[in-house]
């Protein structure tokens, strides 16, 4: 048996040509795959990787929230197969960081190699890290989660992500307008992805009156240190374009709530896959009311609108 463990970097081809699964070459090929999400929430898009995963008897964990893990090991073509139907899912953010690939002997089984033995729903991602520390596969986790620690001998070892939120803070913006909105929507989406935030962008028109301006909201939902960076970026960027069609600042943004958020995880409390879609960006002031509730603020959702109206 031979095992080879590849670390992903976002962009190349990680293929490997030289161990293919059995339905190619005739040998039969165990493989494992690292997938890094930016999160996984959805219950749906939970479901379906559930389903997924028993379709082509893979095993492995599924780290829900922020950030979303996957680890699934099973037959080499089933694990591409896999991540070939969730890529093509609606993601913030979705690439494979790590993978292995290990022959079989001749007589020798998939099952008989496997290191787990069911594929597990869970929130933490310390119980992912101890499961793998526990199966031997601590290269694997180590490459998709970035994390290199050297203990007191120099040696490299396990470490653990410090930068996963326990209290999460939040930022609840008002804009405005948006002169180019898709480019300064995009903007937003980009942005909180490369910082590590959840966003929210809604507009919604008061009273359901289309002849006035609607409102514009905007909500950041991270770890106190990322929502800052994020608006530091969003005050400090050409986000907009004025009259003329020129780059500009956003010079006319109101703070309407900003501190501590009162959920204990933000996980359930929205689709966030739908929250900053385009599609979906305009709803009416019910659903904006309903959709600050569910986020925790200290305000009522009527609260602040009733505040923005005056």
């Amino acid at each position: 048996e031979q095992a080879l463990s590849v670390g992903c970097e976002e962009g190349k081809n990680n293929s490997i040509e030289d161990v293919q699964p059995l339905s190619s070459t005739g040998v039969l090929t165990l493989g494992r795959r690292l997938i890094y999400s930016h999160h996984i929430i959805s219950k749906k898009k939970r479901a379906d990787i559930k389903a997924l995963a028993s379709e082509y008897s893979l095993t492995g964990y599924m780290k829900i929230g922020w950030p979303g893990l996957l680890i699934v090991e099973g037959e080499e073509e089933d694990c591409n197969n896999f991540y070939d139907s969730i890529r093509s899912w609606s993601w913030q953010y979705l690439v494979v960081r790590g993978e292995q690939q290990e022959k079989i002997a001749v007589g020798r089984t998939i099952d008989s190699l496997r290191r787990f033995q069911s594929f597990q729903e869970v929130e933490d991602m310390s119980t992912v890290a101890g499961e793998c520390r526990k199966a031997g596969l601590e290269a694997l986790f180590r490459t998709g989660m970035k994390v290199y620690d050297n203990d007191e001998n120099g040696n490299m070892t396990l470490g653990e992500r410090k930068d996963v939120a326990t209290t999460w803070f939040g930022a609840l913006i008002l804009v405005d307008h948006m002169n180019d909105g898709k480019g300064y929507r995009k903007w937003l989406r980009k942005t909180s992805l490369e910082v590590g935030c959840f966003l929210l962008v809604k507009q919604f028109y008061p009273g359901e009156d289309y002849s006035k301006r609607p409102k514009i909201f905007v909500c950041v939902v991270g770890d106190k240190r990322d929502v800052s960076t994020f608006l530091k970026r969003w005050r400090s960027s050409r986000v907009d374009v004025d009259s003329r069609g020129k780059a500009c600042l956003e010079r006319q943004m109101t703070t309407l709530h900003e501190g501590v958020l009162t959920f204990e995880n933000p996980y359930d409390a929205l689709d966030w896959d739908q929250a900053a879609s385009e599609d979906k960006f305009t709803v009416t002031e019910d659903q904006m009311t309903i959709t600050l509730n569910q986020l925790g603020w200290t305000q009522t959702g009527k609260d602040i609108l009733g505040f923005i109206e005056v």
